[in-house]
C-alpha cells in the first residue's frame, strides 16, 4: 500500500471510519470486499488507522459481519483487520478482544477445523 494513500487516510478525516462503514454493507457483497480489504490492508500498515476504526460507533457489528459472512473471502479480510488490530498495540488488542469477536473468531476455528476433517467430536450421554 502506498505511503501517500497511508497518509491520506491516518489525517483528520472519516476515511478509515467510512471504510469500516462500507464493511456493513448487507446489499452489495462486491462493496464489501473492497471495503474490507482495503481496510486490511491499511490496519497491516499503520497503527493509527487500527486505532481510527474505533472512531466508527458501529465498529464492532461491521468487523462482526466481515466475520460471519458466507463469502470466505470477505471473513478471511475481516480475520486479517483483527489480526492487525490486535498485533498493533495492547490497548487495541484488548479492546477488540473484549468484544463478541473472540468467541466469533473461536467458532471460526473449530469450523475450519470440521471443515478439514480433524476436529473430533464427542458425544455426551
Amino acid at each position: 500500500v502506498s505511503d501517500v494513500q497511508v497518509k491520506s487516510y491516518e489525517g483528520e478525516n472519516d476515511k478509515v471510519k467510512y471504510c469500516v462503514l462500507l464493511c456493513g454493507d448487507d446489499v452489495d457483497p462486491a462493496v464489501v470486499k473492497a471495503a474490507a480489504g482495503a481496510l486490511a490492508m491499511l490496519t497491516s500498515a499503520s497503527n493509527k488507522c487500527c486505532k481510527k476504526v474505533f472512531e466508527s460507533k458501529q465498529w464492532n457489528d461491521c468487523l462482526l459481519n466481515l466475520l460471519a459472512s458466507t463469502d470466505v473471502e470477505i471473513c478471511f479480510r475481516g480475520c486479517v483487520i483483527v489480526q492487525n488490530m490486535v498485533a498493533s498495540c495492547k490497548d487495541t488488542a484488548e479492546k477488540v478482544l473484549d468484544t463478541q469477536i473472540m468467541e466469533v473468531l473461536q467458532a471460526l476455528v473449530v469450523k475450519a477445523n470440521l471443515d478439514s476433517g480433524s476436529a473430533q467430536l464427542t458425544q455426551y450421554w
